[in-house]
């Protein structure tokens, strides 16, 4: 099985982020064999986020968004 991770930031209410990582996400199931792609999410916030960047996952998702509130 081929491990995602979704780096971006969610959960700080960053609107185009989080509707980025939706639309991912559905894309991903509609495209994607979900026996053989497992998704992972997380914050580049988190500590645990940047040791992540190693052979854990064999494919990394540089979200983004736009700012839609100040």
């Amino acid at each position: 099985m081929k491990k995602i991770l979704y780096v971006g930031f969610l959960g700080h209410n960053n609107l185009g982020d989080e509707l980025l990582f939706d639309l991912f996400e559905e894309m991903s199931g509609k495209y994607l064999d979900t026996n053989k792609f497992q998704i992972s999410a997380t914050s580049p916030y988190s500590f645990s986020a940047l040791k992540k960047f190693d052979n854990t996952y064999d494919i990394y998702i540089l979200g983004g968004g736009s700012l839609l509130t100040p």
